[in-house]
């Protein structure tokens, strides 16, 4: 178990919009449970927004001086969006 965050920043994950990789985040809502492996360190994560955004909103995919997870895939029709999932560390 991690005593503290795995990284700082914001880590950014993305992956397809199918239903074996990140097509299911569209189903998260705030307040959800996160747990992120790597190795033998896990930090737990609280989802505190969903949303969808234009491609071009590349703001959030860049670093902030918080601590975040950022998930996303593509949404919309015929991929015009980005379905984002925003998510904090948790103790």
């Amino acid at each position: 178990m991690n005593s503290g965050n795995l990284l700082e920043g914001n880590i950014v994950l993305y992956a397809h919009n199918r239903k074996d990789l990140f097509g299911p985040i569209v189903k998260l809502e705030k307040g959800r449970l996160i747990i992120l492996n790597s190795n033998n360190l896990q930090q737990k994560y609280e989802v505190i927004e969903a949303f969808e955004a234009s491609p071009t909103d590349i703001h959030l995919i860049q670093n902030q001086d918080e601590n975040l997870l950022t998930m996303y895939t593509c949404s919309g029709w015929f991929d015009s969006k980005r379905f984002f999932v925003i998510a904090k560390p948790i103790e």
